[in-house]
């Protein structure tokens, strides 16, 4: 897609001057239409800890990036960085709410046993020197849909990757348009969870998913 396409929008690096701005945008419209938060029925004061959590923690690594049109926020990916050795579990999802504690637990699994994957598939890496970047959210304005800005963002995403020599990324894929996009930019899956096999103790199915076409969530890779 030609840049000129991009020419009417500002890509600029998240800062912490912009949280309280890119929680604000992500209550707008993200919340609502991810499919976990819609299992749940879940409402923006809920997960507010939970997204609080994932701002604040992408703005400070310096590796997101927002998308402005006219000065408003219409678009955003959220980048954390991380080492093999950090603790995945990383969201305290057991002081949150009941419903923002779910959500973290069920992404803290996938990550965890996605990590395990990649640890598996590739002996070399090393815990200490292993530096990859995770796209913790992605989210673009229905307003501005169709122009390509999610591909350019994760385009974006991989060259910071590649020169800051990153060894890949990883993404927890919870909605079926972010599993298609990345899997056409390139992503392989490398671990899935069926919503019908996360279960609580007693047996019961946790995510119901009301678009009925995200029926898991996925672990996805891309090698620098």
């Amino acid at each position: 897609m030609s840049s000129d396409v991009f020419k009417e929008f500002q890509f600029l690096k998240a800062t912490q001057k912009d949280v309280s701005e890119i929680k604000l945008f992500l209550c707008q419209d993200f919340i609502f239409n991810e499919p976990l938060n819609q299992a749940l029925k879940s409402t923006a004061d809920e997960l507010m800890p939970l997204l609080t959590f994932l701002v604040e923690s992408s703005v400070k690594d310096a590796f997101s990036i927002l998308v402005k049109h006219k000065g408003t926020l219409v678009a955003c990916v959220l980048n954390s960085l991380h080492t093999l050795s950090t603790n995945m579990a990383k969201i305290p999802a057991e002081t949150f709410p009941e419903k923002a504690t779910i959500i973290g637990n069920f992404i803290n699994k996938m990550e965890e046993n996605s990590l395990q994957r990649i640890l598996n598939n590739d002996k070399q890496l090393s815990c200490s020197s292993t530096k990859y970047l995770v796209v913790e959210v992605i989210s673009v304005s229905a307003s501005i849909a169709g122009k390509g800005i999610a591909k350019k963002l994760m385009n974006d995403t991989e060259e910071m990757a590649r020169q800051h020599n990153f060894n890949f990324i990883l993404t927890i894929a919870t909605n079926i348009r972010s599993q298609l996009l990345f899997e056409k930019i390139g992503y392989s899956t490398i671990y899935a969870l069926q919503h019908k096999d996360y279960l609580t103790e007693d047996g019961r199915q946790i995510f119901h998913c009301p678009d009925n076409a995200t029926i898991c969530a996925k672990g996805m890779l891309k090698k620098i």
